[in-house]
């Protein structure tokens, strides 16, 4: 093993440590806040970015309240950390780790919190035939979903249609 690639364990095993010490704020958090995300597994996950990026494991090495703070918000808003799902990530940015809620996570805290019961996100491109319809209604889109991205042409926009609680 080369002195890059035992600098390069020693700052994981450091980050992965910083971690670890959070356990018992992490499982308190996960009790006030109401949440079921687990420990061991968030920690699972969060070792497994820090490993799959160096600038994260940097960033968490350099400013470790930083990866603390963004550790205890998987615990208090409840979105894993899972690669799979989608939710969450630790993100490096300008020196500090941050948890970046994705539009997926966003959509399950709306869910969660009884805000919306339903939501879906589309994306728009060149060739895709769609109709704003005005504010209150929901624009015509319609694509072949087999197509190649290429084949849609370039990216023009997104939409969200939400379904609230009452309905409409």
């Amino acid at each position: 093993m080369s002195e890059v690639q035992k600098d390069t364990q020693k700052e994981f095993q450091s980050a992965v440590a910083i971690i670890a010490k959070q356990e018992s704020k992490f499982v308190e958090l996960v009790k006030t806040s109401n949440t079921d995300v687990l420990f061991k597994s968030e920690m699972l996950y969060a070792s497994q970015a820090l490993m799959n990026n160096d600038y994260l494991c940097r960033a968490a090495i350099s400013n470790p309240l930083s990866l603390r703070n963004a550790f205890s918000q998987v615990a208090a808003c409840g979105l894993t950390l899972n690669p799979a799902r989608g939710f969450a990530y630790l993100v490096p940015r300008e020196g500090q780790v941050i948890l970046d809620v994705s539009y997926r996570g966003m959509i399950k805290a709306a869910v969660n919190d009884g805000a919306i019961k339903d939501c879906i996100a589309e994306l728009v491109y060149a060739n895709d035939e769609f109709v704003y319809r005005g504010k209150r209604q929901s624009p015509s889109h319609t694509f072949n979903p087999f197509d190649k991205k290429a084949d849609r042409g370039e990216f023009v926009g997104a939409f969200v249609e939400a379904l609230l609680p009452d309905g409409r």
